[in-house]
Order: C-alpha cells, then sequence, then structure tokens
C-alpha cells in the first residue's frame, strides 16, 4: 500500500488549545527554536515566537503572516518526527493556495526554513492572509520519493481541479490508498467523506497515528472547545 502525506493550510492554529498542545512535541519545539534563532539573529526585531503561539486568539489572528510562517515550522517538525517513525512516505501533496504556510516547498529543496520566515517577517504584524497568487484553478502540488530524492508529478489540469480527482487519479495510476494529514489535523480529507470509503482509502493523522502523542487531541478536546474539522 503506497502512502501519501498531506499538507494543510494553518487554520488548525487558529485554535488556542491545538497551538499550546503542539508545542509540547519534542520535533515542534526544536523548528520553533530553529526559527527563534533566525529572529533573533536579525538583532532589531524583539519578538518571541513561543509566546506568540501562546497568546490569546484574538491576537494570535491579527498576525497572519506570522501565523503562516509557524505552520512551515511546526508541520516540519511534525514532518521529521513522521520519518522516525514510520517508513518515507511515496508521496506529499499541498495545495497552492497553502503554498506561503505548507512545510512542502522546504522538504522538496524548493526554499529553506529561513527564507520561509524572512519573507514573511516584513508583514508579521499586518492582518492580511498570505496566499498564493490567485489562479483560476489552483491545483495541487504533488511530488513522489524516485532516485533518493522528491520528483514533482506531473497531472493533467483537469486532473488537479480538486482534491477527489488528485486521489482517484493517484489511486490509480500509483495504488495511491493511503493519505497522512500533517496539520496539525485534517484539512483537505474529509474522512468521513463517503467517497474515500468507497474507493477504500484509507485517511489518517499523523499525531493521532504516533502511539507516543496519544495524550493530544484529548488534551485539546478536554477544554470542550469545537475542533472537530481538523480531526
Amino acid at each position: 500500500m503506497k502512502e501519501s502525506l498531506v499538507f494543510g493550510g494553518a487554520e488548525a492554529l487558529d485554535f488556542y488549545d491545538i497551538r499550546v498542545n503542539v508545542l509540547r512535541i519534542p520535533e515542534v519545539h526544536i523548528k520553533i527554536q530553529e526559527m527563534q534563532s533566525l529572529v533573533d539573529s536579525l538583532g532589531s526585531l524583539r519578538l518571541s515566537l513561543f509566546d506568540f503561539l501562546q497568546a490569546e486568539d484574538a491576537y494570535f489572528l491579527r498576525h497572519l503572516p506570522l501565523k503562516c510562517a509557524l505552520s512551515t515550522a511546526i508541520q516540519l517538525g511534525l514532518y521529521e518526527r513522521y520519518l522516525k517513525r514510520f517508513r518515507r512516505p511515496s508521496f506529499l501533496i499541498s495545495q497552492r493556495t497553502f503554498k506561503g504556510c505548507s512545510a512542502l516547498r522546504v522538504i522538496v529543496g524548493q526554499t529553506s526554513l529561513k527564507e520561509a520566515l524572512y519573507e514573511k517577517l516584513p508583514l508579521w504584524d499586518t492582518p492580511f492572509p498570505v496566499m498564493a497568487t490567485k489562479e483560476e484553478n489552483p491545483g495541487f502540488d504533488i511530488y513522489m520519493w524516485q532516485e533518493e530524492k522528491w520528483a514533482p508529478v506531473t497531472l493533467k489540469q483537469e486532473e488537479l481541479t480538486s482534491i477527489y480527482l488528485v486521489v482517484q487519479t493517484l489511486k490509480e495510476k500509483y495504488g495511491v490508498s493511503k493519505y497522512i494529514h500533517v496539520g496539525p489535523g485534517n484539512h483537505l480529507l474529509n474522512r468521513s467523506d463517503e467517497t474515500y470509503r468507497m474507493w477504500d482509502i484509507q485517511i489518517l493523522d499523523a499525531i493521532e497515528q504516533d502511539p507516543l502523542l496519544n495524550w493530544f487531541w484529548p488534551a485539546v478536546l478536554s477544554k470542550g472547545k469545537t475542533v472537530m474539522p481538523f480531526i
């Protein structure tokens, strides 16, 4: 069974309880420390990323470019933890409208964590979202592991118009039937969708698949807040 990791956007970070608990994951904590060192090296900006992540929602949501950069670091931490515990996936997927917030560009070597941060820092104190250039059909970026590197997968334009068509095409052409969200949480694929069940597609979350992180979602849900779209 071939697997694909799916990188969503930064929406799950809108929830305070998700932000503070994801910081408890060692690999994520290390990545935020690495990004903090990059901020500190500038010298001209006094900003604590840890304080920002633990701020109340009203403040956090006023600084969307920085939220986007932190999403990249968090996903990188979750990705590196996944590779320590499970086999390398055959594919990576990210929606292009998430380009500025997804770790995929760093993983495949298109950019670095430093560049992902520095392109957002000049805008960090603005309330405007940072999105990819608007396209009529934003589509998806798909990479396949081959010859010891990530190589782009080219699909027909009509196969990229929805996540349903991407999943259907990857199953038919490559036998991909398992998708693991690197969020935190689940954004692009709805596991309760009957279409995926009929296609015998498994949809999982990288955090819940890790037995050493079985505390994460109970800790988030213990506050009684609605975060169900991301589980």
